[in-house]
């Protein structure tokens, strides 16, 4: 898949195909560039196939790449400030940052980046790292199957992208493909 610029103000070619292309209207204005791109990993599968899709963004955009792991925060009242919960998490990061490290090799290439990782609820360090870092697109995944209803999209995501404050690309597992593969 490629974008290219139109040559009308404000709109999109996008490349399914070698020779096919469709144009997109951006109806709130034109579509300069995208270039910081939040890709939000839980090292499943299928966040790693979102991956694919920000890598094809960042290729053709020239764009960085924020990959965000979250380390979730799921302390009861009891163990808060619990010294073997603060080094659980402790340990949870180290490896979330090690784990990133090794897509960032695998994955990336010479691609700018850069790594993120935070504790908390998913949704929430998503959202609030996608608006502090001013991000112009994240790209997520789901774990969704037939259907877009609540429960098949996945909560994370759907909460994505009800509290976004930019626009959020879904990607789906197993569903038509617009990348070629690696």
């Amino acid at each position: 898949m490629k974008f290219k610029k139109s040559r009308s103000s404000g709109n999109l070619l996008v490349e399914l195909e070698p020779g096919s292309t469709r144009l997109l209207s951006n109806l709130n204005g034109p579509i300069t560039e995208l270039k910081k791109l939040l890709v939000p990993i839980d090292f499943s599968d299928c966040s790693k196939h979102a991956l694919k899709y920000a890598v094809a963004f960042a290729k053709q955009f020239d764009a960085e790449i924020t990959l965000l792991a979250v380390v979730q925060d799921t302390h009861t009242s009891f163990e808060h400030g619990n010294a073997e919960f603060v080094d659980l998490q402790e340990k949870r990061r180290k490896q979330y940052e090690g784990e990133l490290a090794k897509l960032v090799d695998e994955r990336l290439g010479k691609i700018k980046h850069k790594l993120l990782v935070k504790e908390g609820k998913p949704f929430e360090e998503i959202v609030r790292t996608a608006s502090d870092l001013d991000q112009d697109l994240i790209i997520i995944s789901t774990h969704g199957h037939m259907g877009l209803t609540r429960v098949d999209l996945g909560s994370s995501a759907e909460r994505v992208i009800r509290y976004a404050t930019c626009p959020v690309l879904v990607v789906r597992p197993k569903e038509r493909e617009f990348i070629p593969p690696t």
